[in-house]
């Protein structure tokens, strides 16, 4: 299975670097199913460490999307990423620290976005 979003976006979960892997099965990112299974598994392979992981729960904000507008809200995103990213790129007069935020804050909409559309 590949990733569908953020920096590693394309790999395949064996393929992973230790850090990311580890931050997707312990940081506080929300995903589920066969993603999350084969983090976890990849996981234990590498590390050994076998056993409960802790909960998941939502840190912040949790979008309530109906089914039907997953498509558009997507489109949302990402033309209003580009738009803010076009204002707060570094490479456009930007500040780094702004652009970080405006990619975590993307990656978790996307991230929500991909479990929704999961659940079809």
């Amino acid at each position: 299975m590949t990733l569908h979003f953020g920096r590693y976006r394309g790999y395949a979960v064996r393929d992973l670097p230790a850090p990311y892997l580890a931050w997707l099965v312990l940081g506080d990112i929300l995903f589920a199913g066969q993603l999350r299974d084969e983090a976890r598994a990849e996981y234990e392979r590498r590390t050994g460490r076998i056993g409960a992981y802790p909960a998941r729960r939502p840190t912040g904000v949790v979008l309530v999307i109906d089914r039907k507008y997953v498509r558009w809200v997507r489109e949302i995103v990402e033309r209003g990423f580009r738009a803010a990213a076009r204002v707060h790129h570094p490479d456009a007069g930007g500040d780094p620290e702004t652009m970080r935020t405006l990619n975590d804050a993307a990656g978790e909409l996307r991230a929500q976005l991909i479990v929704l559309e999961a659940g079809r």
